[in-house]
């Protein structure tokens, strides 16, 4: 029997409890073996704005934040590039470095939003099909383009999860008017963000 492998993607600047949450409860309602966090070092999508924290900053808050969780594991592959990586690209290497290990993406309702309009969804939908926690099915009303295939896969892999909300942009937000944000991220988190002063106002 195969790894059910979880790939959960993103820019985690910070990464907060909101995250944390859907990685575990995905993780736990599919009994997945484990879970990739992989922070992306340059969304393809939002070239517009690129992360307010650096590439080591959001690696050292994710391994902080992923510590008491020994299921989730950092994946740093996108990181050491330096230009954007799709998706679908570190999906190919992860899938051929070992094809013995069954992949689905995990996605919140933002994400599964803009899913369509993905770098070649087609193909990665065949190698890691999406799973979707959200509270309420009606996210798929907001989901634009999408072929009938993917609707299919994504209404599939919807699964009932209790909301959270909490955006990163919220989070430095908050920081940035020098509002305590420590309730919306993981203590170590919290702890390395004050000690290296990210997201203040300059």
């Amino acid at each position: 029997m195969n790894l059910k492998r979880g790939y959960f993607g993103g820019s985690f600047d910070p990464v907060h409890n909101g995250h944390l949450h859907l990685a575990l409860e995905l993780f736990e309602k599919h009994q997945l073996d484990e879970v990739f966090f992989c922070p992306t070092s340059q969304s393809p999508h939002k070239k517009h704005a690129p992360p307010h924290a650096s590439k080591e900053h959001r690696r050292a808050m994710v391994t902080a934040a992923i510590s008491p969780f020994p299921q989730f594991t950092l994946l740093d592959y996108e990181l050491q590039k330096t230009s954007s990586c799709y998706t679908i690209e570190t999906m190919r290497t992860l899938v051929e470095e070992d094809p013995k290990v069954d992949y689905f993406l995990l996605l919140g309702e933002d994400a599964a939003a803009s899913f369509s309009t993905w770098k070649d969804v087609d193909e990665l939908i065949k190698l890691a099909p999406p799973l979707v926690g959200s509270r309420e099915k009606d996210f798929l009303a907001d989901i634009k383009g999408a072929t009938p295939a993917l609707t299919k896969l994504l209404k599939k892999g919807w699964t009932p999860i209790p909301r959270l909300e909490i955006s990163s942009t919220w989070v430095r937000a908050r920081i940035k008017k020098g509002e305590y944000a420590g309730h919306l991220v993981p203590g170590k988190v919290w702890d390395y963000i004050q000690t290296h002063h990210l997201y203040a106002k300059s």
